[in-house]
C-alpha cells in the first residue's frame, strides 16, 4: 500500500515539474535580432539573424547579381501572366480559403511581436533631387507607420537624401521577442474567429431554407 502511494506520488511529482517547465518554456520570450546592410557604391550588402545574440543566419549579398535575377524575373512574369490567370481560375476554392487563414495568422503573431530595440541609419539617392526628395518623404513616412505600428520611438531612425549621387545606404538593427504562448493564442484566435464565421454561415443557410 505504502509502495503504491509512493509510486503515484512520484507520477504526481514528475506531472507537476513537466508542467511547471512546459509553462516555462512557453512564456520564455525568444529573442531574435537582425542586422540588415546595403551599400550600392560598395555594391556588397548583408543579412544577419541571431537567437539569444548567437547568428543563425548570415547571408551576404550582391547587389549587381541580384538587381539582374530581378530584371529576369520581371521579363518572365509578362510571359507567365496568362498561364497563371488560368491556374488561378482552377485553384480550389478550400486552398484559398486556408491561404486567407495563413495570412490571418501570421497578422495576428505580427501585432503580438514585442520591439526591443530598432535602429535604422540610411541615405538615399536616384540622381534627380526632386525624386529622391520624394523617395525620402515616403520612406520616412512608411517608417512613421511602423513604428506607430510597433509602439517605437521615431527618434531611433535616421533617413536622409543624397541630391549628388545615386546610391542606396541602408544599415538596420532591431532586437524583437516572441513567446510560443503569443504563437498559440493567435493561432486559437483566428480558429476561434474562423468557426464563428462557419456557425453564422450555417445559422443564415437554415434561416433562408427555412424561410
Amino acid at each position: 500500500m505504502n509502495f503504491c502511494s509512493q509510486t503515484a506520488n512520484t507520477t504526481t511529482m514528475l506531472y507537476l515539474v513537466f508542467a511547471v517547465l512546459g509553462l516555462h518554456i512557453i512564456s520564455m520570450p525568444i529573442a531574435l535580432g537582425v542586422t540588415v546592410f546595403v551599400d550600392t557604391d560598395e555594391n556588397i550588402g548583408k543579412l544577419k539573424v541571431c537567437i539569444y545574440g548567437l547568428p543563425i543566419f548570415i547571408k551576404k549579398l550582391n547587389l549587381e547579381r541580384l538587381k539582374a535575377r530581378i530584371l529576369d524575373n520581371e521579363g518572365q512574369k509578362g510571359d507567365d501572366d496568362t498561364e497563371s490567370e488560368q491556374n488561378d481560375d482552377k485553384e480550389p476554392q478550400k486552398f484559398g480559403a486556408f491561404k486567407r487563414f495563413l495570412l490571418d495568422c501570421v497578422i495576428r503573431i505580427v501585432k503580438r511581436i514585442r520591439v526591443r530595440n530598432s535602429e535604422l541609419s540610411a541615405r538615399l539617392g536616384t540622381g534627380d533631387a526632386a525624386v529622391t526628395a520624394m523617395t525620402v518623404g515616403s520612406f520616412r513616412v512608411a517608417y512613421s507607420q511602423v513604428c506607430a505600428f510597433f509602439g517605437i520611438s521615431q527618434s531611433c531612425g535616421k533617413i536622409e537624401p543624397d541630391y549628388d549621387t545615386e546610391c542606396i545606404k541602408f544599415d538596420y538593427f532591431g532586437i524583437f521577442s516572441l513567446c510560443f504562448a503569443d504563437i498559440i493564442v493567435a493561432v486559437s484566435a483566428a480558429v476561434i474567429d474562423v468557426l464563428i464565421k462557419h456557425t453564422k454561415k450555417r445559422r443564415s443557410y437554415a434561416n433562408i431554407t427555412a424561410e
